[in-house]
């Protein structure tokens, strides 16, 4: 069993979580915030240089902004 088993995204459209350039990610984040792995989820993200989509709460701006991402 892995994080992804217990995320809260997987009851939501993934197109939630990868809105249209200019679009709203406000939905996905306030998935994100009742999800009991959102630390897990953008651990993944940061390690995988996540160029897309909301990942534990964040958009691909403010996870390039963080330390511990790459750029893969």
């Amino acid at each position: 069993m892995s994080w992804e088993d217990d995320a809260l995204c997987r009851t939501v459209s993934p197109d939630e979580f990868f809105p249209e350039l200019g679009g709203s990610a406000s939905y996905a984040r306030q998935v994100c915030e009742l999800c009991a792995v959102t630390s897990s989820c953008l651990a993944y993200a940061l390690r995988r240089g996540e160029k897309w989509g909301v990942w534990g709460g964040t958009t691909p701006q403010e996870r390039m902004a963080m330390p511990g991402w790459r750029d893969s």
